[in-house]
């Protein structure tokens, strides 16, 4: 399939993204969550609606058009590969989906652990990061929908190294880093992980010509007004499955800090992100 077949596809699918859920302006993209798309099969894709545990939302129909816009023509690899573009099978691709900052991790998954995370926040503070008055509104303004607006989501490269991706390893098999997205660029950065540094190697990825503000740069991970070399979480990073009575407090003001300072990147990188999709496809706004 040529370039520019899969832009158009790609095109098309966004433009019609951009009617069916924006009104047709761009502009609220930088806003929207995409638990908005949840069990829509055109856009979603990986569930059957927002209370399925197996939806990714960037894993998306719709995000890997957008990233296909935004990533493709080289800018990462001439051999770029991502689901649909060209091919629906992740086995012949390079990139896949990745969530920068985790909400699984500190507040948990299933309902019942998070229901028990839920008794150790004061109302008002869990409401700011679960608000279920704004379950169904995919504008609202609480953590759990913002860490699913564009913003939040990038690629990573998908080739694995005794099955694990760098994607996994950073989120599953790795319990020191708990999927946090600060530990993942320090050791990134530093090149202090030797497992990581093998995958990084497999995967050609962040070659040694090229300095971490060129990784940062083409994955937009700073800009004018922002950069995540400035996210930095302090030394302890908790989980929900290390919330002890003795620990809540603390465990209370991280949270805290964790969703105010991510909510602020991924509030400035989804504007960034929209404003390169306006410039770079006049499409879209016709």
């Amino acid at each position: 399939m040529s370039e520019n077949f899969n832009k158009k596809n790609a095109i098309n699918l966004l433009k019609d993204f951009i009617h069916d859920y924006l009104n047709d302006d761009i502009e609220k993209l930088k806003d929207f969550s995409f638990w908005g798309i949840a069990g829509n099969s055109k856009y979603d894709g990986t569930s059957s609606g927002i209370d399925d545990k197996n939806f990714d939302g960037d894993r998306t129909n719709i995000i890997y058009a957008i990233d296909f816009l935004l990533y493709g023509n080289g800018r990462l690899s001439e051999d770029f590969l991502i689901p649909n573009y060209p091919y629906r099978t992740t086995l012949y691709c390079n990139y896949t989906g990745e969530t920068i900052n985790t909400f699984n991790t500190l507040f948990g998954k299933e309902i019942k652990k998070r229901n028990e995370v839920a008794k150790i926040f004061p109302q008002d503070i869990w409401e700011k990061i679960i608000d279920a008055k704004q379950k169904n509104n995919p504008f609202a303004k609480d953590f759990f929908h913002i860490y699913q607006r564009l913003g939040n989501f990038m690629l990573l490269p998908s080739k694995t190294k005794s099955r694990k991706s760098i994607n996994s390893y950073r989120g599953f098999f790795n319990e020191h880093w708990k999927d946090y997205f600060d530990i993942f660029l320090d050791n990134l950065k530093l090149k202090s992980d030797d497992f990581l540094n093998q995958l990084v190697d497999k995967n050609k990825f962040f070659f040694k010509e090229k300095s971490f503000d060129d990784f940062l740069n083409v994955f937009y991970l700073q800009g004018k007004d922002f950069s995540y070399k400035n996210f930095k979480l302090g030394k302890e990073h908790f989980a929900h499955w290390e919330l002890t009575k003795e620990n809540s407090r603390e465990y209370v003001n991280f949270a805290n800090a964790y969703i105010e300072k991510a909510s602020e990147l991924i509030e400035a990188r989804s504007k960034i992100l929209v404003n390169e999709l306006v410039e770079r496809f006049s499409e879209l706004n016709n």
